[in-house]
């Protein structure tokens, strides 16, 4: 319920908090216990009815929600989102957006961009390359930006729905290669000829396997030898074009190939 303005004056900044913002969870809290003063943004009690209103629905929703606002896109997230976040939670919360996100800025910013002039934008599994736990890494999102409008009819902010598909689509991705490499297989009975679809298959998916190498053995051949590959020159150290199947030592430059080689052989 709103309050007259001489109603909000003469609660607390705590109170008023409390009344604007009484849900939420763990980000409700935060949001009702940080010192906003200290922000960009500053008191509870100085923002607009639009960023109150976005802040109630991004708190009340139970997906993962984000709202940006101002000119410096300061963050505001939900419970939800704040998963996504991983080690960019809680310090974000009251932040502007840019020095969190450096590592994919430009990316953000051209989505950003036609929002901030009045446009939705929809994506699904979309590939971003966010630093959550210290290292860039690929993960996937289907999400939606939406403006959110300020009391003078422009745009003051933006609403961030999304939803993390990355396993979704590392499976899908990996069960596609798995049919195509049972398909590319039961074309030829020929060792020769399997080694190849093997590798044409594996040479599909990139993103999980950057390189392969297929080592064929004969019975009591001494060597294990090059049949297919790719992502690797042959014959460089680190494709050799024979392996020895006794524990004689590494070829050189093969680090512990043979020692893997005969692990696996094992398990033939």
């Amino acid at each position: 319920m709103s309050l007259s303005p001489a109603a909000e004056d003469a609660l607390s900044d705590e109170a008023l908090a409390a009344h604007l913002f009484p849900s939420g969870g763990e980000m409700g809290a935060r949001i009702r216990a940080l010192d906003w003063s200290a922000t960009q943004l500053g008191a509870i009690r100085t923002w607009p009815q639009s960023l109150r209103s976005a802040v109630n629905i991004m708190l009340g929703s139970r997906f993962p929600m984000m709202v940006h606002w101002g000119p410096e896109l300061i963050h505001f997230y939900n419970d939800g989102y704040a998963t996504i976040m991983q080690s960019k939670h809680p310090g974000a919360l009251g932040q502007p957006a840019e020095p969190w996100w450096r590592e994919m800025w430009p990316f953000l910013l051209s989505i950003f961009e036609p929002v901030l002039a009045g446009q939705t934008t929809f994506f699904e599994n979309k590939l971003v390359l966010p630093n959550r736990r210290g290292f860039v890494e690929e993960a996937y999102f289907t999400f939606s930006h939406s403006p959110i409008y300020d009391e003078a009819g422009t745009v003051g902010g933006i609403f961030v729905t999304t939803l993390e598909t990355t396993t979704a689509v590392l499976q899908q991705r990996r069960l596609a290669l798995l049919q195509h490499l049972t398909a590319q297989t039961a074309l030829s009975a020929l060792p020769a000829e399997v080694a190849q679809h093997i590798i044409a298959a594996l040479a599909t998916n990139a993103a999980d396997i950057p390189f392969a190498l297929l080592y064929t053995h004969e019975p009591n051949a001494p060597q294990a030898q090059l049949r297919a590959w790719f992502g690797l020159p042959a014959g460089e150290p680190a494709a050799p074009a024979t392996l020895p199947t006794a524990p004689a030592g590494p070829p050189p430059g093969a680090g512990r190939w043979p020692r893997q080689f005969n692990r696996a052989r094992r398990c033939w």
